[in-house]
Protein backbone atom coordinates (compact mmCIF):
# COMPACT_ATOMS: atom_id res chain seq x y z
CA UNK A 1 0.00 0.00 0.00
CA UNK A 2 3.01 2.24 -0.30
CA UNK A 3 1.73 3.95 -3.46
CA UNK A 4 -1.74 4.44 -2.06
CA UNK A 5 -0.37 5.88 1.17
CA UNK A 6 1.94 8.21 -0.77
CA UNK A 7 -0.97 9.49 -2.85
CA UNK A 8 -3.23 9.98 0.18
CA UNK A 9 -0.58 12.09 1.85
CA UNK A 10 -1.03 14.60 -0.99
CA UNK A 11 -4.82 14.77 -0.53
CA UNK A 12 -6.03 17.36 1.94
CA UNK A 13 -9.35 16.11 3.29
CA UNK A 14 -9.80 19.28 5.26
CA UNK A 15 -10.03 21.66 2.35
CA UNK A 16 -13.46 22.83 1.32
CA UNK A 17 -13.42 21.23 -2.14
CA UNK A 18 -12.69 17.74 -0.85
CA UNK A 19 -15.34 18.05 1.87
CA UNK A 20 -17.88 19.26 -0.71
CA UNK A 21 -16.95 16.49 -3.16
CA UNK A 22 -17.31 13.87 -0.43
CA UNK A 23 -20.72 15.23 0.62
CA UNK A 24 -21.98 15.33 -2.98
CA UNK A 25 -20.78 11.78 -3.73
CA UNK A 26 -22.39 10.41 -0.57
CA UNK A 27 -25.67 12.27 -1.19
CA UNK A 28 -25.91 11.34 -4.87
CA UNK A 29 -25.02 7.70 -4.16
CA UNK A 30 -27.65 7.59 -1.44
CA UNK A 31 -30.18 9.09 -3.86
CA UNK A 32 -29.44 6.33 -6.39
CA UNK A 33 -29.75 3.73 -3.63
CA UNK A 34 -33.14 5.17 -2.57
CA UNK A 35 -34.33 5.04 -6.17
CA UNK A 36 -33.45 1.35 -6.38
CA UNK A 37 -35.15 0.57 -3.06
CA UNK A 38 -38.28 2.42 -4.26
CA UNK A 39 -38.42 0.24 -7.38
CA UNK A 40 -36.79 2.54 -9.90
CA UNK A 41 -34.50 -0.21 -11.18
CA UNK A 42 -33.23 -1.46 -14.50
CA UNK A 43 -30.91 -4.33 -15.27
CA UNK A 44 -28.75 -4.33 -18.37
CA UNK A 45 -29.22 -7.17 -20.83
CA UNK A 46 -27.62 -10.45 -19.70
CA UNK A 47 -27.08 -9.08 -16.18
CA UNK A 48 -28.71 -9.16 -12.78
CA UNK A 49 -26.95 -6.03 -11.51
CA UNK A 50 -29.48 -3.45 -10.35
CA UNK A 51 -28.97 0.11 -11.58
CA UNK A 52 -30.98 3.14 -10.52
CA UNK A 53 -33.50 3.98 -13.23
CA UNK A 54 -33.26 7.73 -13.00
CA UNK A 55 -35.13 8.08 -16.30
CA UNK A 56 -38.17 6.24 -14.88
CA UNK A 57 -38.07 8.46 -11.80
CA UNK A 58 -37.88 11.61 -13.94
CA UNK A 59 -40.81 10.42 -16.09
CA UNK A 60 -42.89 9.92 -12.97
CA UNK A 61 -42.09 13.30 -11.40
CA UNK A 62 -42.40 15.21 -14.68
CA UNK A 63 -44.38 18.34 -13.94
CA UNK A 64 -43.86 18.11 -10.16
CA UNK A 65 -40.61 20.10 -10.21
CA UNK A 66 -40.33 23.50 -11.80
CA UNK A 67 -36.68 24.16 -12.63
CA UNK A 68 -37.50 27.87 -12.56
CA UNK A 69 -38.71 27.64 -8.95
CA UNK A 70 -37.03 30.35 -6.86
CA UNK A 71 -35.62 27.75 -4.43
CA UNK A 72 -33.40 26.18 -7.12
CA UNK A 73 -33.39 28.70 -9.99
CA UNK A 74 -29.93 30.12 -9.23
CA UNK A 75 -28.44 26.62 -9.04
CA UNK A 76 -30.16 25.48 -12.24
CA UNK A 77 -29.01 28.59 -14.09
CA UNK A 78 -25.43 28.05 -12.91
CA UNK A 79 -25.44 24.44 -14.11
CA UNK A 80 -26.88 25.32 -17.53
CA UNK A 81 -24.41 28.17 -17.97
CA UNK A 82 -21.44 26.15 -16.65
CA UNK A 83 -22.15 22.49 -17.40
CA UNK A 84 -19.60 19.91 -16.29
CA UNK A 85 -16.85 18.91 -18.61
CA UNK A 86 -16.13 15.48 -19.98
CA UNK A 87 -12.61 14.26 -20.62
CA UNK A 88 -11.82 13.67 -24.30
CA UNK A 89 -8.74 12.43 -26.08
CA UNK A 90 -8.03 14.64 -29.10
CA UNK A 91 -5.01 13.73 -31.20
CA UNK A 92 -3.53 11.83 -28.27
CA UNK A 93 -3.94 14.69 -25.77
CA UNK A 94 -6.50 14.91 -22.98
CA UNK A 95 -8.88 17.88 -23.02
CA UNK A 96 -11.89 18.85 -20.94
CA UNK A 97 -14.90 19.70 -23.11
CA UNK A 98 -18.19 20.98 -21.60
CA UNK A 99 -21.40 19.08 -22.15
CA UNK A 100 -23.65 20.97 -24.55
CA UNK A 101 -27.18 21.42 -23.16
CA UNK A 102 -29.81 19.89 -25.41
CA UNK A 103 -32.61 21.65 -23.54
CA UNK A 104 -33.22 23.23 -20.17
CA UNK A 105 -34.69 20.14 -18.54
CA UNK A 106 -34.52 17.91 -15.49
CA UNK A 107 -33.04 15.21 -17.71
CA UNK A 108 -30.10 17.47 -18.56
CA UNK A 109 -29.61 18.33 -14.87
CA UNK A 110 -29.38 14.63 -14.03
CA UNK A 111 -26.92 14.05 -16.88
CA UNK A 112 -24.81 16.84 -15.40
CA UNK A 113 -25.05 15.30 -11.92
CA UNK A 114 -23.93 11.89 -13.15
CA UNK A 115 -21.12 13.45 -15.19
CA UNK A 116 -19.91 15.44 -12.18
CA UNK A 117 -20.02 12.35 -9.96
CA UNK A 118 -18.13 10.34 -12.60
CA UNK A 119 -15.56 13.12 -12.96
CA UNK A 120 -14.97 13.09 -9.21
CA UNK A 121 -14.42 9.34 -9.25
CA UNK A 122 -12.55 9.01 -12.53
CA UNK A 123 -11.29 12.42 -13.60
CA UNK A 124 -8.10 14.28 -12.92
CA UNK A 125 -8.98 17.70 -11.60
CA UNK A 126 -5.46 19.00 -12.17
CA UNK A 127 -5.65 18.96 -15.96
CA UNK A 128 -6.01 22.49 -17.41
CA UNK A 129 -9.54 23.62 -18.23
CA UNK A 130 -11.40 22.04 -15.32
CA UNK A 131 -10.91 24.40 -12.38
CA UNK A 132 -11.60 23.44 -8.80
CA UNK A 133 -13.63 26.59 -8.09
CA UNK A 134 -16.00 25.85 -10.97
CA UNK A 135 -16.35 22.22 -9.91
CA UNK A 136 -17.03 23.20 -6.33
CA UNK A 137 -19.78 25.58 -7.45
CA UNK A 138 -21.32 22.75 -9.52
CA UNK A 139 -21.24 20.41 -6.54
CA UNK A 140 -22.93 23.02 -4.32
CA UNK A 141 -25.54 23.64 -7.02
CA UNK A 142 -26.56 19.99 -7.17
CA UNK A 143 -27.32 19.42 -3.48
CA UNK A 144 -30.49 21.59 -3.33
CA UNK A 145 -31.68 19.92 -6.54
CA UNK A 146 -31.26 16.45 -5.05
CA UNK A 147 -33.20 17.72 -2.04
CA UNK A 148 -35.97 18.95 -4.35
CA UNK A 149 -36.15 15.47 -5.97
CA UNK A 150 -36.60 13.96 -2.52
CA UNK A 151 -39.41 16.40 -1.68
CA UNK A 152 -41.64 15.16 -4.51
CA UNK A 153 -41.54 11.42 -3.78
CA UNK A 154 -42.30 10.23 -0.25
CA UNK A 155 -41.12 6.66 -0.87
CA UNK A 156 -37.74 7.69 -2.29
CA UNK A 157 -37.33 10.22 0.54
CA UNK A 158 -38.15 7.53 3.13
CA UNK A 159 -35.48 5.17 1.76
CA UNK A 160 -33.00 8.03 1.48
CA UNK A 161 -33.45 8.92 5.14
CA UNK A 162 -33.67 5.42 6.59
CA UNK A 163 -31.07 4.59 9.20
CA UNK A 164 -28.03 2.79 7.91
CA UNK A 165 -27.63 -0.63 9.49
CA UNK A 166 -24.29 -1.60 10.94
Amino acid sequence: MENIDEFFETVSWHNEFNQSAFKFCICFSRFEYALKRAGYVFTPRNSTIAHASINDFISEIDGLIDINDDSIKAQVDYIFNNPPNTLHSVEGRLHWIPITPQSKSIEFLLLCMRTTRNNLFHGNKQLPGNGLDRNQRLIHAFLPIIDKFLEVNDQVRSYYLETLEE
